[in-house]
């Protein structure tokens, strides 16, 4: 199963792609703004590297947070 994985929820956008729990491509952009709109490029960018296209993934994962105080 391949999974697309992303977080924009702190200071760094982050993707990676996983099949069978290995790690088959990753990246990060550190960045504080402007995180939404290099999600997008920075996937497009690792698709290639990984020998995929974007119809390949099976699954998608996403990080939830930062949580607020409540």
């Amino acid at each position: 199963m391949l999974v697309l994985a992303f977080d924009t929820s702190l200071s760094a956008c982050s993707v990676a792609l996983w099949r069978d729990r290995r790690a088959l491509a990753r990246a990060c952009d550190r960045m504080e703004r402007g995180l939404a709109a290099a999600l997008a490029p920075l996937i497009a960018g690792l698709l290639p590297r990984a020998g995929l296209r974007p119809a390949g993934a099976d699954r998608i994962a996403v990080r939830v947070g930062p949580r607020a105080s409540a």
